[in-house]
């Protein structure tokens, strides 16, 4: 069956935490409450702070999704309603972690909204006008099968479809930032950051964070 692209629904929330849970460590003890609560509080992120979302289905098995901004913040992925709770959603799960004693001065997406704003201030040419790729993901199960590919493509005619001539993102060696060469995107910007993830010497990392851009396909 061949991979089918979608708009993203509440639905897929559980699947996407699933696959982001496989892709990223987000918490040193894995598929705890806790790396449970860091990966909801993450996909609610995504969800909302975009204007847009897409997921990539294989056989009828959620594969991946990639969520879309836009500069003039116009229109949003789900209706107000459910934004409000999502929020409050949000909101329950930060006061759960700060109870149970979780440091938020670790957290990885405390540390990654630094480095951005760091590496955004050497792009200088930085648009005030524009498209972003804010998350693209693909399950460890089926990279390699052309689907982030595909679900770039798709974002591309999003922002075509809404007069965007350029789209970006950031991403980092803590990823496969080679994917976005091969699928034609052009770096901007490289900056190191280290990266503390706890109180020992091993757990300062140095990574290097990146702006991509690429041309909206005609």
């Amino acid at each position: 069956m061949p991979e089918i692209i979608r708009p993203f629904t509440l639905k897929d929330l559980k699947s996407l935490c699933h696959v982001l849970e496989n892709v990223w460590d987000f918490d040193d003890h894995p598929r705890s409450l806790r790396s449970r609560l860091l990966v909801l509080r993450y996909a609610l992120k995504c969800l909302l702070k975009s204007q847009a979302a897409f997921s990539a289905y294989v056989e009828d098995r959620f594969a991946g999704a990639v969520f879309l901004t836009l500069k003039n913040g116009r229109g949003h992925v789900l209706f107000l309603p459910l934004l409000t709770q999502l929020l409050v959603l949000r909101a329950l799960i930060t006061a759960f972690l700060w109870l149970t004693r979780y440091s938020f001065k670790y957290d990885y997406t405390r540390f990654e909204a630094k480095a951005q704003a760091l590496t955004l201030q050497d792009f200088k040419d930085f648009p005030r006008s524009g498209g972003t790729i804010y998350l693209l993901i693909v399950d460890r199960d089926t990279q390699g099968r052309g689907i982030g590919r595909r679900l770039v493509e798709r974002a591309s005619v999003f922002f075509k479809e809404r007069q965007v001539s350029f789209f970006f993102l950031f991403t980092d060696t803590f990823c496969n930032y080679g994917f976005y060469r091969a699928a034609g995107f052009k770096e901007e910007v490289a900056r190191d950051v280290t990266a503390v993830f706890g109180p020992r010497p091993e757990d300062r990392i140095k990574a290097r964070f990146f702006i991509f851009s690429r041309k909206v396909s005609p």
